[in-house]
Parts: C-alpha cells; structure tokens; sequence
C-alpha cells in the first residue's frame, strides 16, 4: 500500500489541476462559426459578455485538438494552460474564446505542419475575433501558449488593422520541428499591435528555450513592434518537459502568471 502522505499529494494536485480548470460562475457557451474557406470552427466562451474589457482569443499548443462537443466539454487537452486557466482569465473581467481545431481538421493532424503559420489560418482567426467584436464591441487580445504562439502571432502579422488589439506568447516556440512551423517562420516585424512573451527561466522544452527566445524579442523590438518580456521561475512537473503539466505549462504558478498577463493587457488597453 502506498503511504498515506504520497496518496495526500496525489489528491492535492489533482484539486489544483481540476480548481484551475472549472468554469468561472458565468455559464460557458459554445460558439460554431463557419469560415471564409467553409470549414465549421468551435470556440467554448467564458465569462460576462456585456461586461468584459476585452475579449481574449485562447490558443492551446499541440496539435490545437480539443474536441470541443456541443454541450461544452473539452474532451482532449483539457490540462493545457491557457485551457486550465479560462476561468481565472474570464474572472478578471475578460471574455475568454478557446478555440479548437477547425472541424475538417479534426480527423488529420489537427494544426500540425505548416497550417498555424497559413494564411488561412490566420483568416479563420479573425473571423473568431470579428465575431466577439460583434458580441460586445470590446477589443481582442489574442493568448497563445506553446505551438499556439504560432497560431497567436501569425494573426498578429496578417490581421487587418483594428481586427486584433493585442498578443500575449507565452512558452513560445522557436525551435524547429518535424511537426510545423515556428515563430521563425513567420514575419513578424509586420505585427503592428503590442506583444507580450511570457516564460519560465526553467521551461526544459527544447523547441522553447529561452536563450531561442531573448533573439527573436531583440529582433521584434529592433524591427519597432512594441514588445515586452516577462520572466518567471517554477520546477514542479508532472509531465514531461514539453507537456502542460511541468515548467513549460507553469505548473504551480498559474495565478502568478494569469496576474502578470491581466495586468499587462490592462496596462495596454
């Protein structure tokens, strides 16, 4: 039999994982829309509508595949971190937007290869962002987190003007891979909007190491995009290095870094 303090923190982590995952008190909607290219896209809604600052496009990493079901559930990924943070994000007055994987990719490789730096990626995007503008007349900040930041900053490069207000990166990836495009792939000197990176000094990802990352702000800042970077620190891991529970998906220090983001996005608003 396990000794009892083991099974004790087990226990607590689940608690911790499931506390940040729940829903804030407003009632979650699911959003269907359709894009220019057809394809059907899900996004699941948080928090107060009419009473949001700004409305927040959440964008998990991986191959973008939540399966996001009519009722609401999040069947895949539900650990990431910009999911498992939703309800913290909406209760700091935002109306928060996580978006699945278009429905035609569902049955592939989701929004693997080179489908987050696409343009018509980026499309299907801003019609999300053009919808919540829609639903309040509130500005969009666009999150991204891991292979989202990809997704994140390639609407940021090719959105009208006025379509997106804002982009937050964090745990961005920078390194090659088999598996798509990074940030190095994208021109990101056209983001004309305010850029936030966020990361862990101990993210022990090695396609978002942050001796990749210091060059690519140096160069967004040396090319006029007005961009900030926020460091923080944490060891706790449940999960590899480059999984959502671990350094890479803050593990430990939600509430640190979700304050971090609120404050700047306030600050820029």
């Amino acid at each position: 039999m396990a000794p009892v303090h083991n099974s004790l923190t087990v226990l607590l982590a689940l608690f911790i994982v499931y506390a940040h995952s729940r829903p804030s008190d407003a009632a979650e909607q699911v959003l269907t829309i359709t894009t220019q290219s057809g394809a059907k896209m899900r996004s699941l809604l948080s928090g107060d509508t009419d009473g949001a600052l700004a409305n927040l496009i959440l964008l998990p990493g991986g191959n973008g595949k939540l399966i996001i079901s009519g009722k609401g559930e999040i069947k895949k990924m539900s650990n990431n971190f910009v999911v498992r943070t939703r309800a913290q994000l909406a209760d700091a007055k935002f109306l928060t937007a996580v978006v699945d994987a278009p429905f035609d990719r569902r049955s592939k490789k989701g929004l693997l290869g080179g489908f987050r730096a696409s343009e018509e990626h980026a499309s299907d995007l801003a019609t999300i962002a053009r919808k919540l503008t829609q639903l309040n007349g509130k500005p969009v900040v666009v999150v991204g987190t891991s292979r989202g930041t990809v997704s994140a900053a390639n609407l940021a490069a090719r959105a009208p003007n006025g379509v997106v207000s804002a982009a937050v990166l964090t745990s961005s990836l920078v390194g090659k891979s088999k598996a798509g495009a990074s940030l190095l792939d994208l021109q990101l000197t056209e983001i004309k909007v305010p850029v936030l990176f966020v990361h862990n000094q101990n993210d022990g990802c090695k396609h978002t190491r942050l001796k990749d990352v210091k060059p690519v702000v140096a160069q967004m800042k040396k090319g006029g995009v007005a961009t900030d970077l926020i460091l923080v620190t944490s060891k706790a891991k449940k999960s590899k290095p480059c999984k959502a529970l671990s350094p890479h998906g803050f593990l430990g220090i939600e509430d640190k870094v979700v304050g971090e983001i609120v404050s700047w996005i306030k600050n820029i608003l």
